[in-house]
């Protein structure tokens, strides 16, 4: 999805200057002002989240423009500074969320006094824990603060002889690529550890446990088919502690499935939760993931965490993956480990997340004497060092297995590619969307883009490589200000005259899709796809996709137009 989804903001007003006399008084030295980078918490000028350990995709902050579009050009607000007005007044109410500010080319101004509403205002950063408040503070730009009605501030100093201008715009938040769950199945020589009920477990690690086991079990059979545990916190930091053990091994794969429930985001208080994985001897290689990002509820950066030969210090080393969970989802971790020449840094380590390799190094100094081998998985979820949570928090862990060659998601949730588009509606607009990219989807989810909501309806799709299936390629325009719109089709006729038009931008082929003959009928083990068209009522053409015959019967009602081949409208073939 361009990042212009169809949501116009109008622009904000810059209601009220005063041009006071510019008094004599010596500017700030450097040592006086503070650079936002320097207060620490969520972010920095580079990264958008610690906690999640991401990236802004410009340095100093990303902002979403008056058409939606990620560090665009057309910015809410740009206000001139060249010295002659010292404080400023903006009206900031037409602007949603949370704003920031940035400066032009030139040397960056500086501020003090900045008010919201009349009140000292707090400059933050995205998934920080706290605020700072911006009072007897000299500040310079970029500037992150709250929202509100009027933005106030004063200039303390300009630098240089030159004007600048800064922009006024809401923040974007972080973009978290998600990891689609890819195969193989599991191969023919795993070691599955069957965990049904406590009894099994106790078979499977006597006298390897802490007590109790678990606080306030569960055993499940999950709606894919898993059989888990769901376990809780209780008093203390850890949740649950068994070692699994297996024959000694100088290389092995091991490989289990997560789920991190919404709660965490409540109860968690510490920098990291420890998560199963590998150990024997020297090593202890466990996965982590990071702390509540609050500005992200439910997203947790995933971070390996290894003791070894060469942490030496009792403290871990741990490194990001780029990779993140997310609350209410399954994982799968697998890990492999080939042990290293005895004290030499030539052994090697690999870390899957869902199928897609996030880590890997081929110098890692396990372990100094051949002694240690890897015997056991480390079944350990911990809340970070000492800290206990201040509320409830849940986990569920299902799924883990041994294998000498790479084992993969478990079956039950391998789709065999095939995934969901989305479908969105526009209630202001009366405009549907479909997108199947996650990286769209949780930007939607997240409300990125204001007026968009899930309609609870999905079409299943094809992955690109999926034999017999054509590419659907999709189109956006602009044309049509304030409103936008979408278009999709697996007809390559279709697209290439789209491409001829100069209205419509081609933004790429987004999924897969088999095709009807041409009375309309679909292959074997496919289902329609239908499209109806709102024949540009309110003033802007757009498209709604459906499987359902119902949703089609509602549309024609409505006054939309069936499009496609067939008396259906048939458009395009997903998976049954």
């Amino acid at each position: 999805m361009k990042t212009s989804v169809p949501d116009v903001l109008s622009a904000a007003i810059l209601v009220m200057v005063l041009a006071l006399p510019v008094h004599a008084a010596s500017p700030p030295s450097d040592d006086d002002v503070v650079q936002l980078s320097q207060l620490g918490g969520g972010t920095d000028f580079l990264n958008a989240s610690s906690a999640l350990r991401v990236q802004w995709l410009q340095r100093g902050g990303d902002y979403v423009d008056r058409d939606g579009v990620v560090n665009g050009p057309n910015h809410h607000l740009t206000v001139s500074v060249d010295g002659s007005i010292r404080d400023f007044v903006i009206d900031i109410s037409s602007i949603p969320g949370d704003l920031v500010l940035r400066f032009g080319p030139g040397d960056a101004p500086s501020w003090d006094n900045v008010l919201i509403d009349g009140h000292p205002a707090d400059a933050f950063w995205v998934d920080a824990t706290a605020n700072h408040a911006l009072t007897g503070t000299t500040i310079r730009m970029p500037m992150f603060v709250h929202g509100g009605a009027t933005l106030s501030m004063h200039l303390a100093a300009l630098p240089g002889a030159k004007p600048v201008a800064f922009t006024i715009d809401p923040v974007a938040k972080p973009v978290v690529p998600e990891l689609p769950m890819r195969g193989p199945s599991a191969p023919p020589d795993i070691l599955d550890f069957e965990l049904t009920d406590e009894a099994s477990l106790r078979r499977l690690a006597p006298g390897q446990i802490a007590e109790p086991f678990a606080f306030d079990p569960q055993w499940l059979i999950e709606p894919n088919g898993l059989h888990s545990l769901r376990f809780s916190s209780a008093d203390g930091p850890r949740l649950i502690s068994w070692f699994l053990h297996f024959a000694p091994q100088e290389s092995v794969y091991a490989r289990y499935c997560l789920f991190i429930e919404d709660d965490v985001a409540d109860g968690m208080t510490e920098l990291g939760v420890k998560l199963p994985g590998l150990a024997g001897g020297e090593v202890s290689w466990r996965m982590e993931h990071g702390p509540v990002a609050p500005a992200n509820r439910g997203l947790y950066a995933a971070v390996d965490y290894l003791y070894d030969a060469e942490s030496g210090s009792g403290y871990g080393t741990s490194a990001a993956m780029g990779a993140t969970f997310r609350a209410g989802q399954w994982y799968t971790v697998e890990q492999y480990v080939k042990l290293n020449s005895p004290g030499h840094p030539d052994g090697i380590g690999r870390v899957w997340i869902n199928g897609n390799l996030t880590w890997e190094s081929t110098h890692v100094r396990f372990r100094d004497t051949a002694a240690t081998l890897i015997n056991q998985i480390h079944v350990n979820v911990y809340h970070g060092g000492l800290g206990v949570p201040k509320a409830p928090i849940h986990y569920r862990i299902a799924s883990i297995a041994v294998s000498h060659s790479y084992i993969g998601p478990p079956a039950n949730l391998l789709t065999n590619g095939i995934s969901q588009a989305i479908e969105y509606h526009h209630t202001a607009f009366d405009h549907y969307f479909v997108t199947a990219s996650a990286t769209e989807i949780a930007a939607l989810d997240r409300g990125d883009f204001a007026g968009w909501q899930r309609t609870g309806l999905a079409i299943s799709v094809y992955p690109s490589e999926a034999a017999n299936t054509v590419p659907v390629c999709r189109f956006f325009s602009a044309a049509f200000a304030p409103m936008s719109s979408h278009f999709y089709s697996a007809d390559a006729g279709e697209c290439a005259a789209l491409r001829e038009n100069p209205s419509w931008q081609f933004e790429g082929d987004v999924f897969n899709m088999l095709t009807p003959d041409s009375v309309g009928d679909c292959p074997p083990s496919s289902a329609p796809v239908y499209r109806l068209y709102n024949d540009g009522h309110g003033g802007a053409p757009n498209h709604r996709y459906t499987n359902s015959l119902a949703v089609r019967e509602q549309m024609l009602g409505q006054g939309w137009v069936s499009e496609g081949r067939g008396v259906s409208g048939v458009v395009m073939c997903a998976p049954e």
